[in-house]
């Protein structure tokens, strides 16, 4: 839902459809549905990270699509890896080893969460947009 919402969006947008030409309309529809699927996967990932910050995780990498970022011992390093490009990861490490389990609940739990609010806001905006 969260897609087709964000689809909709793009394309209100970005002018109609029967506005622009036929290859114009094709490209408006490729990137905007690219830019809702990295939208998705970065609020997704954004929630482990967020949670993960919350219960004590120390922040050791994360992926968003093609952007691929992990930290070493002093500073981080960016670089692309077309292998995640429709794919998202967060690589967080726990400080202390105390509830465990609980912490890797909320952190897991936590990926999703933001995804519905995502999807909610979409929709009413699609709404309004359409009618």
């Amino acid at each position: 839902m969260t897609m087709a919402a964000l689809v909709i969006l793009g394309l209100r947008l970005s002018g109609s459809v029967q506005q622009t030409g036929l290859a114009w309309s094709y490209m408006a529809i490729l990137s905007t549905v690219v830019l809702a699927v990295l939208l998705v996967i970065a609020v997704h990932e954004g929630g482990h990270m967020l949670a993960g910050g919350l219960v004590g995780y120390r922040l050791a990498g994360f992926g968003i699509g093609p952007l691929v970022m992990r930290r070493d011992e002093r500073r981080w390093h960016f670089n692309l890896n077309w292998r995640w490009a429709a794919a998202g990861y967060t690589l967080s490490v726990p400080e202390e080893s105390y509830h465990a389990i609980r912490r890797d609940a909320i952190m897991i739990a936590s990926g999703p969460l933001p995804g519905f609010v995502l999807a909610g806001i979409g929709m009413l905006l699609a709404q309004v947009i359409i009618t």
